[in-house]
């Protein structure tokens, strides 16, 4: 019976220790990474918004788009794209990125253009590229069609059902080139902090 008194006494003192000693406020960010103050927020000269940490920008330019963030951490240089204004094949509501991979010499663009929603992600048409950058070609090219909303039972995007983006080769060599030129200039960035 002692034993059982001891062992709900020492029971209640840690339920309400607990709280104090255990439950400590975190004061940063659990998965916050270490950059120096220069890397942290640097403004670029022709007054783009740029935020590098280690080998990732977050670009603030929305005459290009709402969100682009680069990370050239990988041997693949990797550019996230959120509602792309630029280029009028994909509206302004859409969501892709961009992989180059330098050793190749090759860079892969895709997008989705939004049309409507049927599990609450971004849908739409689909259009993906490869560009050999050496020799200015497409080397594959692959397009899905958005999908048929009424199937699903969606009635307020029927209109957009079974749409697709219709772009030529000369068009993904522009767009690819456009992109290839955006990174190297994000790169440059990178490499030569100021």
């Amino acid at each position: 019976m002692i034993k059982v008194k001891y062992f709900l006494l020492g029971l209640i003192i840690l339920i309400l220790c607990f709280p104090t000693i255990g439950c400590k406020k975190l004061s940063h960010p659990i998965n916050k990474i270490e950059a120096t103050p220069a890397e942290m927020n640097y403004a670029h000269d022709n007054s783009d918004k740029i935020h590098l940490q280690k080998d990732i920008l977050d670009i603030d330019q929305p005459e290009i788009a709402e969100y682009l963030s680069y990370d050239s951490s990988r041997e693949t240089k990797f550019l996230y794209i959120a509602h792309l204004k630029i280029f009028k094949e994909f509206g302004t509501e859409n969501e892709g990125f961009v992989l180059l991979y330098p050793g190749e010499n090759i860079l892969n663009f895709r997008i989705t253009k939004t049309t409507g929603t049927i599990t609450g992600a971004v849908d739409g048409p689909f259009i993906s590229f490869d560009l050999d950058l050496s020799r200015n070609t497409i080397l594959r090219k692959e397009s899905i069609s958005a999908p048929h909303y009424g199937a699903y039972e969606r009635p307020e995007f029927a209109e957009h059902s079974n749409k697709v983006i219709e772009i030529t080769d000369e068009r993904m060599i522009e767009i690819g080139n456009y992109f290839y030129e955006l990174m190297a200039r994000f790169e440059d960035i990178i490499q030569n902090p100021k």
